[in-house]
């Protein structure tokens, strides 16, 4: 089980790492919109597939947790 002290240590270095990757793709106020929802996203496809709450592997997490973050930004 992860702590909530970790839990929030990872989301914060998520959200880091994703507004310097958004970089000047979106303005400041749209990253701070999505920049918190993505990390939540990633974080939680990720426990889902260390913890073993399913069945699908490492490389099909990636691919639908991409999936979802791309089209959330693109609409």
């Amino acid at each position: 089980m992860v702590v909530p002290q970790l839990k929030e240590k990872i989301v914060n270095e998520l959200k880091v790492h994703l507004s310097n990757a958004l970089g000047d793709i979106y303005p400041d106020n749209m990253k701070s919109f999505y920049v918190p929802i993505i990390a939540q996203m990633i974080h939680e496809g990720v426990y889902q597939w260390v913890t073993g709450n399913n069945t699908i592997n490492q490389q099909e997490v990636a691919e639908r947790i991409s999936s979802l973050v791309i089209s959330g930004l693109q609409s």
